[in-house]
């Protein structure tokens, strides 16, 4: 089985050959951004930290779709919303809210004798998720679970 990083230099010769100039943009970015981590951290990254790079640079990439959207540019959207597409493809499985409710209730019920905070919970479930769930919705459901009692 191919590695992510392996993955993402196949997809970018791929692109090149396609002539397909924005997936080959949008991998070079992506390749840009995970060997900076490297350079960083001084080592060469794993899958999962490959992941959470490709998370970064989604969010990063909504955070401007709503920019754009909300100035009118949908040419620029458009794009955006393209390589927001194209990255998902090197990220996780992302968790539905069903799901993420499922485990805040279990954090909840395992902690129920102790102290009941927000950012206890929070903290216990997103470790729980781990990148396959975005914070908002893990937010939302600790929220809404805190509430109900």
């Amino acid at each position: 089985m191919m590695s992510l990083r392996e993955k993402i230099i196949e997809s970018q010769k791929t692109a090149m050959l396609e002539r397909n100039r924005v997936l080959l943009d949008t991998l070079r970015n992506l390749w840009s951004a995970i060997k900076n981590e490297e350079i960083e951290k001084k080592r060469i990254l794993s899958d999962e930290e490959i992941q959470s790079v490709a998370m970064r640079l989604v969010k990063q990439s909504q955070d401007v779709l709503q920019d754009f959207k909300r100035a009118g540019r949908d040419d620029l959207s458009d794009s955006t919303e393209k390589e927001i597409e194209m990255l998902s493809v090197y990220l996780p499985e992302q968790m539905s809210e069903a799901e993420v409710e499922k485990i805040v209730n279990q954090v909840v019920e395992e902690n129920k004798d102790g102290e009941l905070n927000f950012g206890t919970i929070m903290g216990m479930v997103m470790q729980r998720v781990k990148g396959k769930a975005d914070g908002a919705i893990v937010r939302q459901s600790v929220d809404k679970r805190l509430n109900s009692q």
